[in-house]
């Protein structure tokens, strides 16, 4: 087992674990945008869950496997379907493998929320 939390609070801030685009079937889309677009889900899923909305996140950090030059070509659009104005800090990492071995990107993040 892993133990680990999806998202944990500190305060006022939600750090959300890695999420990846890996489907509740196991399966990964053929095509990136469609994996960072189930990734993003699952991350709006623990920031709802948490009582927040996107608009609180402030930051992500994404790990793309192998070459991320292209990732302004399929990720970001995706991204900005989830995130907007004002734009969260974006942190984007080239790595070799992810702890899931099927995942080729893994999206982690800050939400903050204003409420005591």
């Amino acid at each position: 087992m892993a133990h680990f939390s999806p998202g944990r609070w500190a305060g006022n801030l939600l750090i959300i674990s890695g999420q990846t685009g890996v489907d509740a079937a196991g399966n990964v889309p053929t095509d990136q945008a469609s994996e960072a677009r189930i990734a993003f889900e699952r991350l709006r899923t623990v920031v709802e869950f948490s009582g927040l909305s996107m608009g609180d996140v402030i930051g992500i950090t994404s790990y793309h496997v192998g070459d991320a030059s292209d990732i302004h070509e399929w990720f970001a659009p995706v991204k900005d379907d989830f995130l907007g104005r004002p734009w969260p800090a974006w942190t984007a990492v080239g790595v070799q493998s992810l702890a899931d071995a099927k995942a080729r990107l893994e999206i982690s993040g800050f939400a903050f929320s204003s409420k005591p």
